[in-house]
């Protein structure tokens, strides 16, 4: 119980995994890594947003999705809470 309620009041960033990330995740590749995620960690997810400012609600919080240059040259996506 007051592990859920510390890892509610702490804003953590999720990193979404995708195959191979030297292509830049359009927007149909980013939905469909983080459904994939989702149903791995077996999270409740819905999609606010699916334009260029994609917003996604990951288990009752809201997450701006963003798709940033990583290093090495490959790409990530990684949600942020709002």
């Amino acid at each position: 119980m007051i592990g859920k309620f510390l890892k509610n009041m702490i804003k953590i960033n999720i990193d979404i995994p995708y195959d191979d990330n030297l292509i830049y995740p359009t927007n149909t590749i980013t939905k469909n890594a983080i459904i994939k995620y989702c149903i791995n960690k077996n999270l409740d997810y819905e999609f606010l947003n699916c334009n260029d400012d994609m917003r996604v609600n990951i288990d009752g919080k809201c997450y701006e999705v963003i798709r940033a240059f990583m290093g090495r040259g490959g790409y990530g996506i990684t949600c942020r809470p709002i």
